[in-house]
């Protein structure tokens, strides 16, 4: 959602077919926090000498654990559960099955149900020709129209441009057309290479899908 990881502290590994679950390498862990949790005095064991020892995170990660939302099994009628905690699980559910976007919510949001939000505008075969107020953004946001949208939005533009590569890609917040601009008039197998969420609309393509369509992929 037009949050890029620092590369220097996260690897990027994996991603998921649809781009729900995206899963990166800690480098550079802190050594005094390996140590601390290496140290068998910082192991919680249900009982001394036990071989059952439950991990427990350093104290580094402590004002990050105390703002964590922990998930209540929805089957425990023995937990006492807030009408907030309800409309968390729901929204929750409803963005892992691909009915609501990240952005959905009272106010706007994602499109309406089956539908992306966005509006085809035409296809280019450079980036210059979006214009110089362009904001970039990669990963999941090149790659899947509810994704794009969400980064649209956060970032005031009211369009958004895509290469998708793979199971990441390119986006290009654009304030607004630059002067002159014409629907793009290009129309090949690239342009129409499929998003990863919405699969019968196009997401344009970048990189190694370019040459999986039979078109060339062009630099700036």
């Amino acid at each position: 959602r037009g949050i890029a990881a620092n590369e220097s502290l996260f690897q990027h590994v994996f991603t998921s077919r649809y781009g729900k679950v995206r899963i990166f390498k800690v480098r550079r862990v802190s050594l005094k926090s390996k140590k601390w949790v290496a140290d068998p005095a910082n192991r919680r064991c249900d009982a001394p000498g036990s071989w059952y020892c439950v991990g427990q995170y350093p104290p580094a990660l402590a004002p990050l654990i105390a703002r964590r939302k922990n998930f209540a099994q929805l089957e425990d009628f023995n937990t006492k559960r807030s009408s907030e905690d309800e409309a968390y699980d729901k929204e929750y559910h409803e963005r892992m099955s691909g009915r609501k976007g990240p952005s959905d919510g009272p106010g706007g949001g994602g499109g309406s149900k089956g539908r992306p939000g966005l509006w085809y505008l035409g296809c280019v075969g450079a980036e210059a020709l979006l214009g110089e107020e362009r904001t970039y953004s990669g990963g999941a946001d090149g790659s899947t129209l509810a994704e794009a949208r969400a980064f649209a939005k956060e970032a005031g533009s009211r369009y958004v441009a895509l290469a998708r590569s793979g199971m990441d890609g390119h986006a290009f917040a654009i304030p607004a057309l630059p002067p002159g601009w014409k629907a793009g008039s290009l129309d090949d197998a690239g342009c129409s290479t499929p998003c990863l969420d919405f699969q019968a609309y196009g997401c344009g393509c970048a990189d190694e899908l370019c040459a999986e369509a039979g078109v060339s992929a062009v630099r700036g």
